[in-house]
């Protein structure tokens, strides 16, 4: 990855920076304009994050001095100047780790705090629609006997089902459609259906939640939630 510095850019142009980000394979901005940071940067900024999110106020100064050049007396004083935070520090970092060919400091600065303000990746596999606490409801009305599986970011249980979502997936009667949420960033669709844990398979009919599991889901479990749900359509 690299990028040539664009003279008609500014700090000041933040959706230039955003396009910018998006190129450099940083963040993916979806169809509804929500901005995500890509998993190859997730996990840079991740390393930083565990650095210096912890960290006491002498900690997070000299990493702020050792950024920016800066003695300690200078960094603190930015500090208070800019109300500058840790998730920054680590966004700098990361960014400058991550990109072939570093922005100068303040259009990096300025990158970093849209990188914060972007969402997480998403947990939820492409390979399934992804709903949140604003389309759920449309997709129900749309799609009364779908099945929902709700994902969480770090969670292993849910890799692990997801090394065999092909498989979960064929226990799905054919002519029902298939979902995903992320469970942490859709809070109303977790009390809505009183989960407690991922991942989560929800099975619904006519548009209400006929039955549901939590956990690990095996593709037996799946093929016999859904065939206690859809009877004989299940798919054999």
């Amino acid at each position: 990855m690299s990028h040539e510095p664009d003279p008609e850019r500014t700090p000041d142009d933040p959706q230039a920076l955003v396009n910018q980000l998006v190129e450099l394979q940083v963040l993916r901005e979806r169809a509804d304009g929500q901005l995500r940071r890509r998993p190859e940067f997730q996990r840079a900024y991740d390393t930083y994050c565990d650095v210096y999110l912890d960290a006491d106020d002498e900690e997070f100064r000299d990493g702020v001095a050792d950024a920016f050049w800066l003695d300690p007396e200078e960094a603190e004083a930015r500090i208070e100047e800019f109300g500058a935070t840790r998730e920054e520090l680590a966004a700098f970092l990361a960014l400058r780790s991550f990109l072939d060919d570093d922005p100068d400091q303040v259009e990096l600065a300025t990158m970093a705090n849209l990188v914060v303000g972007a969402h997480p990746p998403s947990p939820v596999p492409d390979v399934l629609t992804e709903l949140d606490d604003e389309t759920y409801e449309p997709y129900l009305d749309a799609h009364p006997d779908a099945v929902v599986f709700a994902w969480k970011r770090n969670c292993a249980p849910c890799d692990v089902m997801k090394e065999e979502l092909d498989d979960v997936l064929a226990a799905v009667p054919d002519g029902h459609d298939v979902a995903g949420v992320d469970g942490e960033l859709s809070a109303g669709f977790r009390s809505t259906y009183e989960l407690t844990a991922a991942p989560s398979v929800l099975c619904f009919r006519g548009g209400e939640l006929a039955e549901s599991a939590e956990g690990r889901q095996r593709p037996d479990d799946v093929a016999a939630l859904v065939d206690r749900v859809y009877g004989g359509d299940a798919a054999e």
